[in-house]
């Protein structure tokens, strides 16, 4: 059984104490069965699994044409370290896989040219036809079970804090890439580890619910990446919504959720005060009007002219101003009709002017 609850999501470092003291407790009874004494079954598939993920640091690299000597010697020392620590696993891990010896030859370590290619046949990797201790399956099962909950959860902290707010979809940071590597990568990732033992072990679906299946292009992005969608129509990643990763006890919540919760409803408080403004300038532009039609109206009067063709003139010249002013009033009138009713009545403002 697992040792993982159905919505705390435990860390690897918390997996790997609690079977530890499991551990402990079977040495102090006698039940212990080890056939190393350096290495416990324990201690065989989480070296096993740490091995894997230098793997997926090697995959994809290669020494360049115009890298210095310093960098190519750190390069093939860190090679050269990880086929021996594979090369001495795997020996150890013999005592406890027999049946690995008819997938893999010792030389077959030494030949591959690539380290990232080296199969470890893990209980996972096992072909369903080939033996191996059910202990084995069980440690393997946590530590992945833990292994995809770490990676889910980096995976949030890094859209979380590294990216900026407008982080564009399908780009990601060297962090973000090397976390969704290692919940999904082509060499067996946690997930399909977590596939291949739920059948040997007989798992039913219910952590299918937590570990779905992880497309990088549309499920690593941030809470708000679709362009052109307000927040209220986006989408969001189902790695937002699943519960027990980054501490959270609540189900189907996430503390990222309420953080996003808050600057949306802060956005929307200064959309509303961009609303209001532009409102009462609406208003303000049409009292304008108004108050400037009225004006030109007694300007005709207030002047006194020499002859009667010019007090006419005068009068008329106002009276055309006037008019021009409130055409332009019922002009703006007719274009701001609708207003109203896109905006909440909690913002909505009389454009009539009220003197």
């Amino acid at each position: 059984m697992s040792l993982m609850g159905n919505l705390t999501a435990v860390t690897q470092a918390a997996m790997h104490l609690a079977l530890l003291k499991t551990e402990a407790e079977e040495i102090e009874r006698g039940e212990h069965m080890s056939l190393d004494d350096d290495v416990s079954p324990l201690v065989l598939i989480s070296l096993g699994i740490e091995l894997e993920g230098q793997h997926v640091e090697f995959e994809g690299k290669s020494i360049g044409q115009h890298a210095t000597d310093t960098q190519k010697v750190k390069i093939l020392q860190r090679i050269n370290t990880l086929r021996r620590r594979i090369d001495t696993w795997s020996r150890v891990q013999l005592l406890y896989m027999p049946c690995v010896s008819r997938l893999r030859s010792p030389d077959d370590i030494t030949s591959e040219d690539k380290v990232h290619k080296i199969n470890l046949f893990l209980p996972s990797s096992l072909p369903s036809s080939f033996p191996c201790d059910v202990h084995l399956l069980r440690y393997e099962w946590d530590l992945r079970e833990a292994q995809a909950n770490d990676a889910l959860s980096d995976l949030l902290h890094c859209h979380q804090y590294d990216l900026p707010p407008l982080q564009v979809q399908g780009c990601f940071c060297p962090r973000l890439k090397a976390e969704s590597m290692q919940y999904r990568s082509s060499t067996l990732p946690a997930r399909d580890a977590l596939v291949m033992l739920a059948s040997k072990l007989g798992k039913n679906d219910d952590w299918r619910r937590i570990l779905k299946p992880l497309d990088r292009t549309k499920d690593t992005v941030p809470l708000k990446h679709d362009e052109g969608k307000t927040v209220g129509q986006q989408n969001i990643s189902w790695i937002w919504k699943t519960a027990g990763v980054s501490n959270n006890q609540e189900e189907g919540l996430q503390d990222s959720l309420r953080v996003e919760w808050c600057k949306a409803r802060a956005r929307a408080h200064r959309w509303g005060e961009e609303v209001l403004l532009l409102r009462e300038e609406m208003r303000r532009v049409l009292a304008f009007f108004e108050w400037q039609a009225g004006w030109w109206d007694k300007q005709g009067a207030r002047h006194q002219f020499v002859s009667h063709e010019f007090m006419e003139g005068a009068l008329a010249y106002a009276h055309r101003q006037a008019t021009l002013r409130r055409r332009m009033s019922t002009h703006f009138r007719s274009l701001w009709e609708a207003v109203p009713s896109w905006t909440p009545a909690s913002v909505v403002m009389p454009l009539t002017y009220t003197p």
